[in-house]
C-alpha cells in the first residue's frame, strides 16, 4: 500500500517531531547549540524536494531518514 503525498508528509513530520527529546539529549551531551525546529525544517525540505526523483529520500524508509537526522 502506498501513501498519498499528504499521508507521507504527515508521517515524516510526525516522526521528526517525535524525536525532539533524543535530539535535545544528544545536543546536551555533546555541547552543541542547534535549534531543533531549524534543523527539522531543513531535513523536511530536503526530503520533500526529492519527490518524483528516482531513488531520492522519499524512497528511503522514514526510519532511515530519522536515524540520519539524529
Amino acid at each position: 500500500m502506498s501513501l498519498s503525498l499528504q499521508e507521507y508528509q504527515n508521517l515524516l513530520y510526525g516522526k521528526l517531531t517525535a524525536c525532539k527529546g533524543q535530539f535535545d539529549a544528544y545536543l546536551s551531551e555533546n555541547g552543541y547549540k542547534l535549534d531543533f525546529n531549524t534543523e527539522l525544517n531543513y531535513v523536511y525540505q530536503i526530503v520533500m524536494s526529492g519527490l518524483n526523483v528516482e531513488y531520492s529520500f522519499p524512497y528511503t524508509p522514514v526510519e532511515s531518514v530519522i536515524s540520519s537526522f539524529l
